[in-house]
């Protein structure tokens, strides 16, 4: 997929965005850094 989807960006990223939304006043349930560590993780098995 590229050079930004490297798995430390894609992490940068949703953590960036889950602080944005929070600033925002936007409610999560901050699982998104939590599914994509498991998402990679479960990866390295293969």
């Amino acid at each position: 997929m590229g050079y930004t989807s490297k798995k430390e960006n894609v992490m940068l990223f949703l953590s960036a965005l889950e602080d944005i939304l929070t600033y925002l006043g936007y409610k999560i349930n901050e699982r998104g850094i939590i599914a994509a560590a498991d998402i990679y993780r479960n990866e390295s098995k293969i």
